[in-house]
């Protein structure tokens, strides 16, 4: 588990300088880490070397502006080289702003937030694997992701989402701007079996993907999280929805070299 802590360290040191040589994404990406690193190394049926193959899990970011994030796990995972990811938003990469299917390991573009849990559901009827769907708190303001929830609780599908519960949407706290309160609730009033962890404990969400792989029908992880984790300066910030500076970006690395878990 040392090893993947210090992968995690690794990724978001990666996913800064991708930020500060592209002038582009989110900051908040930072804090998805823990649960892209617990998936892709334990928690999903994957194979680096095989990205189609039909025996895999399938993973839908549905809160897309974390792309930087999922890139930087997919690398590190082997998925392509390391090189490609100062490529980031450049014309002709493999890695643009939003995760499309020219990137190996991306298996779903959805650009619009509030339409991942659709799309997942899609791919869990039709597959014989788990399909993962990572969502923003904030998405659940969408009556599309509710919609989803209804149908894949319906048809027993077997999906799993991990929503990002960080409190932290664009504009601000998500409970200042319009309240979701009590989402396992809401969850299991739609059928659902809910679980709930530390989104920064890899050990605990790779105890809760294995629980949920192993239940019957839709599950929702609750992962709580801190915005921009790792970071202080952008921890808990809704306004670090923006790229960081070469400036900031050196502070920023010089913190998360001495981060301790």
């Amino acid at each position: 588990m040392n090893d993947l802590r210090t992968t995690a360290k690794n990724i978001r040191q990666d996913i800064i300088k991708m930020l500060a040589r592209s002038a582009h994404g989110t900051a908040t990406s930072l804090g998805l880490v823990d649960i892209l690193v617990a998936l892709y190394f334990g928690g999903m049926q994957h194979n680096p070397r095989n990205p189609s193959s039909n025996e895999r899990d399938r993973l839908v970011l549905s809160n897309t502006h974390c792309a930087p994030a999922l890139y930087a796990t997919l690398a590190h995972a082997g998925y392509f080289s390391k090189k490609h990811l100062y490529t980031f938003t450049k014309q002709g990469s493999i890695l643009q702003g939003r995760p499309t299917l020219q990137t190996p390991g991306v298996d779903a573009s959805c650009d619009t937030p509030g339409n991942g849990l659709g799309i997942a559901c899609g791919m869990a009827l039709a597959g014989e694997t788990h399909t993962f769907c990572i969502l923003g708190d904030g998405e659940h303001q969408n009556g599309t992701v509710w919609e989803a929830a209804l149908f894949a609780a319906n048809h027993k599908l077997p999906l799993i989402a991990i929503i990002d519960r960080n409190n932290i949407q664009g504009d601000g706290n998500t409970e200042h701007i319009a309240p979701l309160g009590d989402l396992a609730a809401k969850y299991r009033a739609f059928g659902w079996t809910v679980l709930e962890t530390d989104g920064h404990h890899i050990a605990d969400l790779q105890k809760a993907i294995t629980a949920g792989k192993q239940t019957p029908g839709p599950v929702a992880i609750i992962a709580h999280t801190t915005s921009g984790k790792g970071v202080r300066f952008i921890e808990h910030d809704h306004r670090w929805h923006k790229p960081v500076t070469p400036a900031q970006a050196k502070i920023a690395l010089a913190e998360l070299t001495y981060e301790k878990h």
